[in-house]
């Protein structure tokens, strides 16, 4: 029988939760352990999901999406990241990051495969008006469990059927279903560049877009101006200026520093990277919506894709999450050249 429309009610206001859905997937993460013997996992994937995906507190759905990032980590684990945009809900636009550790087990003996993860999901919730100003953007700690069942239909690209399930403290849990395809790929150690120190700085001068996190905001014009350094295979620091642009509510601008982890393919032109860090910005003007004005102290959480055409340039794309905690938070997509010495 399904929850009373007070139960529910009771259940937005108290964060209790029926039924914890982390509590059941755990159940069938279990099961895939016990199925048949775990295989060694693949190299390094990279997967892109859609699907549907409910609201287990208020019963609505809504379309989602998710990205990941795959390596292995020891005969039969592997670890992932991955982006889960979760759609907009009638009282919620909840996206998030995920890190997770899966196993992985061939029960049919062929290329078929079943795996499980588990690990913590970091949302970004933007809620309904949290006064007659402006939306409130909230960011929380939750768990994720997935299960999925693959195909290989070659060495290198399979297709998977995918369920996660989140529950989250302090915000809404969900069950999404999600249908997609991946690659699988080699990386390469990217020898070059320790061996030259002379390339292992880069300057990169980047375009492009800012959106606000609610729906009062226009997008803005965006850019960059970064300097970034290389320390051994697999970290990079950076310092940037960047300015979000201004879209007639807020200009935002400042000094974002960031430690990166990234990785190399494809014979040492392709980088993958995911970056954390401070970022010291002030406010041209007052926010029109918030108030908000002067300096502001807020952490910046970013992907980023570099290609290289030479030895000495390339192109990288970046996108940035910047994380307030006055209800101002912002992606920035931007892309441009770089130049490598």
């Amino acid at each position: 029988m399904p929850p009373r429309k007070d139960d529910k009610e009771k259940s937005k206001l108290t964060g209790h939760r029926s039924g914890c859905p982390i509590r059941r997937g755990l159940s069938i993460l279990a099961l895939i352990f016990i199925l048949a013997y775990v295989q060694p996992v693949r190299g390094h994937e990279v997967s892109l999901l859609g699907g549907v995906i409910w609201n287990t507190n208020g019963y609505d759905e809504t379309e989602a999406i998710q990205f990941e990032y795959r390596d292995s980590l020891y005969k039969n684990f592997a670890w992932s990241v991955s982006y889960l945009n979760e759609g907009h809900f009638s009282d919620h636009h909840r996206d998030g990051a995920a890190f997770q550790f899966w196993t992985r087990t061939k029960p049919f003996n062929g290329r078929f495969f079943l795996e499980g993860g588990v690990g913590p999901y970091f949302y970004f919730d933007t809620t309904d008006r949290s006064s007659a100003t402006h939306y409130s953007n909230r960011h929380g700690w939750g768990g994720m469990v997935s299960a999925a069942l693959g195909y290989y239909l070659s060495d290198h690209f399979f297709i998977q059927a995918r369920t996660n399930w989140i529950a989250a403290y302090g915000s809404i849990d969900t069950i999404s279903v999600f249908a997609g395809a991946g690659i699988d790929f080699e990386s390469r150690p990217f020898e070059g560049l320790q061996k030259e120190s002379s390339e292992r700085n880069s300057l990169s001068l980047l375009m492009g877009i800012m959106d606000a996190n609610n729906t009062d905001a226009k997008k803005a014009t965006a850019w960059e101006l970064e300097y970034r350094r290389r320390f051994g295979n697999h970290v990079e620091a950076s310092a940037a200026y960047l300015d979000e642009g201004d879209n007639d509510l807020f200009h935002r601008e400042g000094l974002a520093l960031q430690v990166w982890a990234v990785n190399h393919f494809f014979e040492e032109r392709l980088t993958l990277g995911l970056g954390l860090g401070p970022y010291l910005a002030r406010n041209r003007y007052a926010d029109l919506l918030t108030g908000k004005e002067g300096t502001v102290f807020a952490g910046i959480l970013s992907v980023t894709a570099d290609y290289r055409f030479t030895p000495g340039w390339s192109v990288r794309l970046i996108w940035h999450r910047v994380l307030t905690d006055y209800d101002r938070d912002t992606d920035v997509l931007i892309i441009g050249p770089s130049f490598h010495f």
